[in-house]
């Protein structure tokens, strides 16, 4: 059994969560609106999968949401 990710990364004007590499027969890939939500998304998996979770927004998501609030 090949060993499993779960990548969180920027896109144009959302971020997408990608598992790779892909699961035989399950669609877990998404594009959720902000970084809150994918990361959110991503723990859920990486808690009933068990995958890691490889993030490659990190704080530029948390700095974009400031910027939106504000």
């Amino acid at each position: 059994m090949a060993d499993h990710s779960i990548l969180i990364e920027q896109s144009a004007d959302a971020v997408r969560v990608t598992v790779t590499p892909p699961v035989t027969g399950f669609d877990y890939d998404d594009t959720l609106p902000d970084y809150r939500a994918a990361r959110g998304y991503a723990g859920g998996l990486r808690m009933s999968c068990g995958w890691p979770i490889v993030d490659r927004v990190g704080d530029m998501g948390a700095t974009r949401k400031a910027v939106r609030r504000g």
